[in-house]
C-alpha cells in the first residue's frame, strides 16, 4: 500500500512546511489504514491458530493453549476430539463476528482512501536527516539481528552439527550427515518436493482465485459483500488443525472427492481456504486505492466489466499480485498444521513431517528440514521481489 501511494500527496504535505515525521503522521500512515485494519485482524486471529511456536516451546514447559490443547487430547485419546473442536471452533468464530464488524465499520468510506488516480506514482521524495537515518538503520538492524539473525543462524549451525549444548565443541561435530539422511528416505524427498510444487504453483494458482473472489465484491457495498466479508475470515479464525481434519472428513465422505483425498488436491483446496483471508486483504487493500474514475471511464467507452478489470484494474493492481504471491507463497512453505491430518504417503509436506518428527526427537532431521524451509522461502522472495520490480519497470 505505500508503494502504491503517489509522492505527490506527501510532496503537498512538504511543501506547507511540514516536517517528514509531519507528513508520515498526517499523510501516509491515514492514507494507508485499510491495510493497517486489515494486518491488525489478521493478526489477532493469527495468535488464536497458532500450533507450531506453541508446541516447541511452551509445551515441554507446562504451558498450553487452545491449538496444543486439541492436538495433545487427540494424540492422548487416539481419536480426534469432535466436541472440544467444535466448542473452540465456535468460541473464535464468536470472536471473529465483531472482528469482521468493527473493520468494516472503520472502512465504511472507503473513498477516502483512494490514492491512485490517472496519473501518480511512488518517487522517492522524503529523505530522513542523518540522525534519522541512523536512528531508523540502527533500530530496523537491531529487531532484524534479533527476530531474523538469531533464529536463521542457530538452524543453520543445528543442520550441520551431530550434536548440540553445554560444552560440545561445535567444530568438532560438523557434518553433513543430517542432509544424506534427507536422501535416503523417499518420504522425506517427496515432501520437499511437494512443498515447492504446492507453495510455487499452488501460490499462483491460489492468487489468481483470490483475484477473482476479491474482484467479485470490487466496488460492491452490499449484502453480499458484507456476507463475503464475514466468510473470508471465519477460516482464518479456525486453528489449522481443525480445518484440516474437516477437510480429512469432506475428502473421505464425499463419494466424487474420495479419490482426491491421497493426492496434492485435497491439501491445496484446505491450504487455499487457509490462505483465503491473506491473499484476499491484501488485494483488498490495493484495489481500494483504486480510483473509481478510472473504470468509470472504461465503461463510458462501452468496455465491459471484464474488459474494465481485464485492462484497467488489473494491470494497475499487478505490483500487489507479486506481493500476494509472495505471501501466498510463504503461508503455504510454513503451513503444517493444516496437513497434519491430511498426510499421508505420497502428500507429505515439510512442515507436518516436521510435527511428526518432532514428536520422535529426530532433531537432526528437523534441523535439515527447517534450513531448507528456509533457503526455500529466502528464493521465493528474490523471484517475487525481481519479478515486482520488472512489473515495476
Amino acid at each position: 500500500s505505500m508503494r502504491n501511494l503517489p509522492s505527490d500527496l506527501e510532496e503537498a504535505a512538504r511543501t506547507t512546511g511540514a516536517s517528514i515525521w509531519q507528513v508520515s503522521r498526517d499523510v501516509t500512515l491515514p492514507m494507508v489504514m485499510p491495510a493497517l485494519i486489515f494486518a491488525a485482524s489478521l493478526n489477532v486471529l493469527l495468535g488464536f491458530e497458532t500450533f507450531g511456536i506453541p508446541l516447541v516451546l511452551g509445551d515441554p514447559n507446562g504451558i498450553m493453549v487452545l491449538t496444543t490443547y486439541i492436538y495433545k487430547l487427540t494424540t492422548l485419546f487416539g481419536t480426534p476430539t469432535y466436541q472440544l473442536m467444535a466448542v473452540v471452533a465456535v468460541v473464535l468464530i464468536l470472536i471473529t463476528l465483531p472482528l469482521v464488524w468493527m473493520q468494516r465499520r472503520l472502512l465504511r468510506n472507503a473513498r477516502k482512501y483512494v490514492a491512485m488516480g490517472g496519473k501518480g506514482a511512488r518517487v522517492s521524495t522524503l529523505k530522513l536527516g542523518k540522525s534519522g537515518q541512523i536512528i531508523a538503520l540502527s533500530t530496523i538492524g537491531f529487531w532484524l539481528f534479533v527476530s531474523v539473525g538469531l533464529p536463521i543462524g542457530g538452524i543453520t549451525v543445528r543442520a550441520f552439527v551431530d550434536a548440540w549444548g553445554e560444552g560440545v565443541n561445535l567444530f568438532d561435530q560438523l557434518t553433513f550427515a543430517n542432509f544424506d539422511h534427507l536422501l535416503e528416505v523417499p518420504s522425506l524427498i517427496r515432501g520437499i518436493v511437494n512443498t515447492v510444487i504446492l507453495s510455487v504453483v499452488g501460490g499462483a494458482v491460489a492468487v489468481g482465485i483470490y483475484l477473482m473472489v476479491g474482484l467479485a465484491g470490487h466496488r460492491n457495498w452490499g449484502a453480499s459483500n458484507t456476507l463475503l466479508d464475514y466468510i473470508v475470515l471465519l477460516p482464518r479464525a479456525l486453528p489449522g488443525l481443525v480445518i484440516g481434519l474437516a477437510f480429512f472428513w469432506v475428502f473421505l465422505f464425499v463419494p466424487f472427492l474420495t479419490p482426491l483425498r491421497p493426492t496434492l488436491v485435497s491439501i491445496f483446496v484446505a491450504y487455499v481456504v487457509v490462505g483465503l483471508s491473506y491473499g484476499l486483504r491484501l488485494l483488498q487493500g490495493t484495489l481500494l486505492q483504486v480510483a473509481p474514475e478510472l473504470e468509470e471511464s472504461a465503461r463510458t467507452t462501452g468496455a465491459t466489466i471484464g474488459r474494465t478489470w481485464k485492462d484497467v484494474v488489473i494491470p494497475i493492481v499487478r505490483p500487489g499480485l507479486a506481493g500476494a504471491w509472495a505471501l501466498i507463497m510463504i503461508i503455504f512453505l510454513r503451513e503444517y498444521a493444516t496437513g497434519v491430518y491430511l498426510m499421508g504417503a505420497g502428500t507429505e509436506v515439510i512442515g507436518s513431517l516436521m510435527v511428526s518428527l518432532l514428536q520422535t526427537g529426530a532433531m537432526n532431521t528437523i534441523a535439515a528440514l527447517s534450513l531448507i524451509s528456509v533457503v526455500l522461502t529466502g528464493a521465493g522472495l528474490a523471484l517475487a521481489l525481481r519479478l515486482g520490480a520488472k512489473i515495476h519497470d
